[in-house]
């Protein structure tokens, strides 16, 4: 057992409102008395969704608390888990909001998203206040001291780039890049005047098309020479390891942070590697969801 240090807990929450912000994103917002214990910081945090498996599912057998996932491991009938990021947390309202891009009915995730209504009782698996490493649990955004930024990602990292481009400095310096679904999409950003923001709406277009086209007609790093040699090892990035975490030194002075279809942000940590020669170790690439593919 986990015992009641683990950084997350399965908690109950109801759903109490349900907005569209923009045509493709929905935003769900969470309440319950637990939620108050939920830690505020959210930037790229990860976090959990246990779906009801049917309408009438009050999910009464999955565990609650901090040794949830190896009793929900030993379920039968195990429910759907997906993963997203918090828009904002409420701790003094035990809330939290969670923006969640709509695409269908096909899965447990996008039947949920499209028929979600207040009253609605799922768990949220969170990190909790005052725990040992929760203040950095699930967060893969490490600038460091980086002095020029670049931000990138589809509209499933959309929330975590809100976030981001919220708690940088009023002098951080860069590019956000945010591909968005439609035209019609006008996620709110909060962007320092530093950052120069572009959103890239696909319109019909391949996921991470878009991303990939701004990437390459974008000159970032701008001051990092191109490399003198290719890195064949860079051809090739197994699934299970579309997903680093980078923690620049004291001394770099870039840092990317891309998310996304995984295999789009292979292609485009490829790109900055062998055609910008921006160093390895200062790209923190993640890859949110892959095309054709369920979440496991």
């Amino acid at each position: 057992m986990l015992g009641v240090s683990t950084p997350y807990e399965s908690l109950d929450a109801t759903v109490v409102a349900v907005v569209d912000l923009t045509p493709s994103i929905r935003r769900v917002t969470f309440r319950g008395p637990e939620l108050a214990r939920v830690h505020p910081r959210c930037l790229d945090r990860r976090i959990k969704l246990v779906l009801p498996r049917h309408a009438q599912d009050g999910l009464g057998d999955v565990p609650r608390g901090g040794d949830w996932y190896p009793r929900w491991q030993e379920l039968d009938d195990r429910p759907p888990l997906r993963t997203y990021t918090a828009r904002q947390v409420r701790p003094e309202l035990g809330e939290v909001d969670v923006d969640m891009v709509r695409h269908g009915t096909i899965g447990p995730a996008g039947r949920w998203i499209e028929n979600a209504t207040p009253g609605d009782r799922l768990l949220l698996v969170v990190p909790i206040a005052g725990v040992d490493g929760g203040n950095e649990v699930g967060i893969a955004w490490h600038p460091g001291q980086a002095r020029e930024l670049l931000i990138a990602g589809d509209a499933t990292a959309a929330p975590a780039i809100a976030n981001i481009l919220a708690s940088l400095p009023p002098d951080a310096t860069g590019t956000a890049l945010l591909e968005l679904p439609t035209s019609q999409d006008r996620y709110p950003l909060e962007v320092p005047d530093g950052i120069t923001l572009r959103l890239l709406p696909c319109d019909g277009a391949a996921p991470g098309s878009r991303l990939e086209e701004a990437l390459q007609g974008l000159a970032w790093p701008p001051e990092c020479p191109l490399p003198t040699r290719q890195t064949p090892d860079e051809e090739t990035i197994p699934d299970a390891q579309v997903w680093h975490e980078a923690e620049p030194d004291a001394t770099t002075q870039h840092y990317a942070w891309l998310a996304g279809e995984s295999s789009a942000i292979t292609r485009i940590r490829r790109h900055l590697v062998q055609n910008r020669g921006c160093p390895r170790q200062c790209i923190s690439f993640m890859g949110y969801w892959r095309a054709g593919r369920a979440e496991s």
